[in-house]
């Protein structure tokens, strides 16, 4: 889901063994209920981001893999707000 809404034609292999190796880390550091939350919230920032574009007609060069960092420390202090959701 996130290859697709970050809108990639071709699969660049250094991205996405970036990407699974930052949930990897967050996954070992925060546990994997933070990590489930928090990839929740990178699709639906990055379907966001991809209404955006299909608004404006032009591509954001940001990674999927930046979007996910801020999101992950966005989380961390905000778990126990993130919390009441589940």
């Amino acid at each position: 889901i996130i290859q697709y809404l970050s809108n990639r034609k071709k699969t660049i292999a250094a991205s996405g063994s970036a990407f699974s190796l930052a949930g990897s880390l967050v996954g070992i550091v925060l546990g994997w209920q933070a990590t489930v939350t928090i990839l929740l919230f990178t699709a639906v920032v990055l379907a966001v981001m991809y209404g955006i574009e299909r608004m404006l007609k032009k591509r954001l060069l940001v990674p999927e893999t930046i979007i996910f960092s801020v999101v992950a420390f966005l989380h961390h202090p905000f778990w126990r707000w993130f919390d009441g959701f589940w």
